[in-house]
């Protein structure tokens, strides 16, 4: 059976027809092949990676639409509000305190902080650049976005916590995405056991997602500012991990055409 499959196909793809239109298009086919090999530093990384920022991209746009013009998810908002206020209790209160500081800025800088120094004294300079331009670059982006939708803080009747500043995109949720989520990634770049993959994963997963219930529990957030911070964080933490990885990619190519250029093997070749 598979063999003739096998056969079949081969027929097809050394059909006449077939093979004129490859030598035709021939540049546009050799162009999608390199966007989709592995190798190189413009191949399938960059290409998922400009995909997975079209997607979030797009759900942040759609979210910040929605804001602005009053459509239908702030009602939801204005209901997940009310009634997360209506159901605290003091115990869970205390343990969502918790997990917020978890996700807040400051504890976010500090982590960061001291894993930069870890890397950096173990000369992995790769994950430097992954912290430093994740991280800092998530808290720059978080306030220019307050500032550009300037959104208010929900107004409830007992808050259990108020804050002056702008309440969208959340900047716990954008920040552990951004911090949380580049640590399951480089566990999962250095570990080779897949269950060790898997737990990090899904640790992060629940990490970020807690955090960003505890902001709507506490008040600080209506649900629309966590998705917010979830999808400009998710963004920004792949357009980190594709740059960089394209960087690293690109200096490793002109390394070993460089070398490749000045070896006398290739000296002895040329014209």
């Amino acid at each position: 059976m598979i063999a003739s499959c096998a056969s079949v196909i081969f027929k097809l793809l050394n059909h006449p027809r077939v093979v004129a239109l490859r030598d035709r298009f021939a540049p546009q086919i050799a162009f999608l092949q390199d966007r989709l090999s592995p190798e190189g530093y413009l191949g399938l990384h960059l290409t998922i990676g400009l995909v997975l920022i079209v997607v979030g991209s797009w759900l942040f746009g759609g979210i910040t639409e929605d804001i602005i013009h009053h459509d239908p998810l702030v009602d939801v908002d204005i209901a997940i509000s009310q009634f997360l206020a209506a159901h605290t209790e003091p115990k869970f209160t205390s343990a969502m305190l918790l997990v917020s500081l978890a996700g807040s800025p400051l504890t976010v800088l500090l982590l960061s902080l001291v894993l930069a120094a870890y890397f950096a004294w173990q000369r992995r300079w790769y994950e430097v650049s992954l912290l430093v331009v994740a991280v800092g670059g998530a808290e720059i982006l978080d306030l220019l976005l307050k500032l550009i939708v300037a959104r208010q803080r929900p107004t409830l009747l007992n808050p259990l916590l108020t804050l002056p500043d702008y309440s969208f995109p959340s900047g716990h949720a954008m920040g552990s995405m951004a911090f949380y989520g580049l640590l399951a990634y480089l566990i999962i770049r250095r570990v080779p056991l897949w269950r060790w993959r898997v737990a990090a994963a899904m640790i992060a997963s629940v990490l970020i997602l807690l955090i960003g219930f505890s902001r709507m529990y506490l008040g600080v957030h209506y649900f629309s500012d966590v998705l917010g911070g979830y999808a400009a964080g998710f963004v920004w933490l792949v357009i980190t991990i594709t740059g960089v990885e394209t960087v690293v990619r690109r200096r490793r190519y002109l390394a070993q055409t460089g070398a490749l250029a000045t070896s006398p093997t290739t000296h002895q070749h040329m014209p």
